[in-house]
């Protein structure tokens, strides 16, 4: 070490209490920039939470698609999972709830019924065992025999696909088949906003005309992936999962991570600008104080660049110092934050 920079950590040990303030103004700068970060990625990863659990984790479904496809696709390097089902057809129940008057039967394979919440009993291993949502408001429970009538609903002679009940519907084209009821189950996540029947589902691992949901391993390539994937296999209908993807920053139009990165753009650079003034007036004090001692460094050849480089070693430790507290108290304080909301807003 120079004898310039020995001078400069000593002029620092000599002025502790501007020191001390300097570096307190270097950590809060640093943890007010990173809290915002850490706060606005936070807030991005609770929004994904939510949009999982309201919507699901998949990024795309693929509908009608044959066992012979499906055997293919699963086999694509880019897929991570897949679950598929299989609709049956609706069956008029007996049940309390105003807006839902069908069982919607579905068959399902192992690795869709892995993916829903068991409250109680068992998944079905076979086809004429049956699980049933909590929300059904029906008097089933775990062991009771049922027996559905299940086909299409019909109204005024024509088949009725609506997501609405009408009053003077009918079930026909319906086959008969007894299910044993061997587990109770949540509401799968799956499940579309506003469907006109509770989904109940048996087991079988081969289907046909299956709806398959998919994650990709990357979630920025389910747009292109997905199209290639319709096109190979003439899939003539898909959906994206478009809540889940905008939050990964994938849309065919605006996305909320656009807006989220230039909130946060915004956001640091009017913090930034704060947090320079504070600590360029603090070196700039610094400066001040030690301009006799640099025209003494000067004096004995000192050249501006030597001088240049004291400041710089000066600003150096200050910020070797300030800069990692500030990190440190970032994470203490937005966990503490983040956790004391997670008590106040549980619900």
């Amino acid at each position: 070490m120079n004898i310039l920079n020995k001078l400069t950590i000593k002029h620092l040990k000599m002025n502790k209490k501007r020191t001390i303030v300097t570096i307190v103004g270097v950590i809060l700068s640093t943890a007010l920039m990173v809290g915002i970060g850490l706060l606005l990625s936070t807030f991005r990863e609770v929004m994904i939470d939510e949009a999982i659990a309201t919507s699901g984790d998949y990024h795309a479904k693929l509908l009608n698609v044959s066992s012979n496809n499906y055997n293919t696709i699963i086999k694509n390097n880019n897929i991570e999972k897949t679950y598929a089902k299989e609709f049956i057809g609706y069956s008029k129940i007996d049940t309390n709830d105003d807006f839902k008057r069908y069982f919607s039967v579905f068959y399902a394979n192992k690795d869709y019924l892995n993916h829903l919440e068991l409250v109680s009993g068992s998944m079905p291993k076979s086809d004429s065992e049956i699980i049933i949502p909590e929300d059904s408001k029906t008097d089933l429970k775990v062991g009771d025999k049922i027996t559905l009538n299940i086909g299409n609903r019909y109204l005024d002679g024509k088949v009725n696909n609506s997501n609405y009940y009408s009053k003077g519907e009918i079930i026909k084209d319906y086959f008969t088949k007894e299910y044993t009821v061997v587990g109770i189950i949540k509401k799968d996540v799956y499940e579309s906003y506003g469907e006109v029947g509770f989904n109940v589902f048996t087991y079988k691992e081969k289907l046909d005309n299956q709806m398959l949901y998919i994650i990709y391993k990357n979630p920025k390539k389910t747009i292109e992936l997905t199209e290639k994937i319709a096109k190979n296999f003439s899939v003539e209908e898909y959906d994206l999962n478009t809540s889940l993807l905008s939050l990964y920053g994938v849309s065919k139009y605006g996305n909320i991570m656009r807006s989220i990165v230039g909130l946060l753009v915004i956001m640091l650079l009017l913090v930034s600008v704060g947090c320079i003034i504070v600590i360029y007036n603090s070196f700039a004090i610094s400066v001040m104080e030690r301009k006799k001692q640099f025209g003494l460094f000067a004096s004995i050849g000192a050249t501006r660049k030597q001088l240049r480089k004291t400041v710089l070693f000066e600003s150096f430790i200050v910020g070797i110092i300030g800069i990692p507290l500030g990190i440190l108290s970032a994470y203490i304080g937005i966990g503490a934050v983040v956790a004391s909301m997670n008590i106040l807003l549980k619900d």
